[in-house]
This record gives C-alpha cells, sequence and structure tokens, in this order.
C-alpha cells in the first residue's frame, strides 16, 4: 500500500489539490459555476426571438403543405407509385424550408437555438460532486505537463492519476520543469503568478527531499542510518512547509516501515 510511488502520487495529487482550491472562485470556476443558469435564460430569449420569424406568410404555408403530404403519405396507397410522388413532394417542401433557413432570419435562430439546447443537455449531464478531471487550466497544465516536461507516465488503468514506481521517481525529479511551465504562463504581476510564486519555491523543496529518499530507497548500496533519518526528517519539514496541517498518512506508513 506504501510504495514509493504511492508517496509521489500523494505529491502531486496535494498540489493539484491546492491549486484547485486556489482556482475555485476565480473568473472562470465562477462562470462555470452560472453557466447552466445563463444558458437556460438565453433560450428563453431566443425562444421568443425566434418565434415572430417562424411564424411568417411563406414559412406557414410550407408548413402546411408538409403536413398534409405527411397525412397522405400515413394513408393506404391505391395507386403504385403514389408514395413515391408524396415523397418527392415532401423533400420539395423540405427543400424550401431549407432555401428559406439560408436566407431568413428563422434559419439564423433555429440554429442558435439548437446549439443552446445541445449545450444545456451538457451541462445538465455534468457531475453534480468533484472527481478528478482537471477544474481549471492551471490544473489541467499541471498534469498534462507532468508526463510531457517531467517524464512520467500516468496509468489511465486505475484513478488516471497514479504511475509507475519509475515514472513516478522520474517525474518527481524533474517536478521544477512542471512549475517552471506553470509560472511561465502568467505574466509577472498577475494574481494567480503572485500566488504561485512562493508556493512553486516550497513545492519544489519537497519534490527534491523526495525524490532524494525515493533514490536512497531503491538503491542497493550499503547506507547510513543516521542519513537515512535526516533526510526523511527534511521531507517531513518540507511537507509540513508545502502543506501544513495536511494529512501526511503515506509518509507516516513509509517511516513506520522503515
Amino acid at each position: 500500500m506504501h510504495t514509493p510511488c504511492g508517496h509521489i502520487t500523494h505529491f502531486w495529487i496535494a498540489v493539484s489539490l491546492s491549486i484547485r482550491t486556489f482556482m475555485s472562485d476565480k473568473e472562470w470556476a465562477v462562470f462555470m459555476g452560472t453557466i447552466e443558469d445563463e444558458v437556460t435564460s438565453k433560450l428563453k430569449a431566443v425562444g421568443r426571438e425566434m418565434k415572430p420569424s417562424n411564424q411568417t406568410p411563406e414559412i406557414n404555408a410550407i408548413k402546411k403543405r408538409l403536413v398534409a403530404v405527411r397525412k397522405k403519405m400515413r394513408q393506404p396507397m391505391t395507386q403504385e407509385g403514389e408514395y413515391d410522388v408524396l415523397r418527392a413532394e415532401e423533400d420539395d417542401c423540405r427543400g424550401d424550408l431549407a432555401e428559406l433557413a439560408a436566407n431568413a432570419d428563422f434559419g439564423t435562430w433555429n440554429l442558435i437555438h439548437a446549439g443552446l439546447k445541445s449545450l444545456e443537455g451538457l451541462l445538465k449531464a455534468r457531475p453534480k460532486t468533484d472527481g478528478k478531471r482537471a477544474e481549471s487550466d492551471l490544473e489541467f497544465a499541471l498534469w498534462k505537463t507532468l508526463e510531457t516536461r517531467a517524464g512520467g507516465k500516468l496509468d489511465p488503468k486505475n484513478s488516471g492519476q497514479e504511475q509507475t514506481n519509475g515514472n513516478g521517481l522520474t517525474s518527481v525529479g524533474n517536478c521544477h520543469k512542471v512549475f517552471d511551465a506553470l509560472i511561465g504562463m502568467y505574466l509577472q504581476g498577475h494574481e494567480i503568478r503572485e500566488w504561485l510564486d512562493p508556493q512553486v519555491v516550497k513545492w519544489k523543496a519537497l519534490g527534491k527531499c523526495l525524490y532524494d529518499v525515493g533514490c536512497f530507497l531503491k538503491s542497493q548500496k550499503k547506507r547510513s542510518p543516521q542519513d537515512c533519518d535526516q533526510k526523511l526528517f527534511m521531507l517531513w519539514c518540507t511537507w509540513e512547509d508545502a502543506f501544513p496541517g495536511k494529512s501526511f498518512n503515506k509518509y507516516h506508513g513509509l517511516f513506520c516501515t522503515i
């Protein structure tokens, strides 16, 4: 349970949760929290606007023809080829409607309404509770650069946030590349950059200590118990500095095992 990679996964998840907590009241998160209500109200407004454009004399005439043709198609046929004639007439009606839609306001309003309806369906299908998917561009960049810049490889078969021992150790050894990429997303003076700068210093220090402990434990050479104690103590100190008061259970298991 308490494998070296489990500690590394714990590290990356802790960083991810810190980012998620900080970004929860930022513009994008607030927008995503209110977008469903905005889409619903926009649908009602578009519905009111499209109603007059869908009731012009030309459109009503075509719709009446289409209804009459479809009514005949549902009735029993008495002559050969009658269905084909009605089908062709139906296609003509649909073609006339398509031509009007391309050149009249009702076509534009219908497209907008259909798009909003699809978006409303997607928004309603969203999970109601927090999941493991990234909820901001910064959190997404963290997990993406972990693979593209740090040499890690997330395992999609499990939670999508776990790695093998080798890949996990490589990713934490190159964690500075991930954090440099996150800082590079924002200019100096930006609110998020001002928050990131001191956090990244702590995360880098913790990542370095975690990498040192991982290499120490994987080494096949005889090592000093005093060196082990010192590395574990530094790991505990940097964890408390980076995530004060946050659960240390994964590392507690490691300490007990050693």
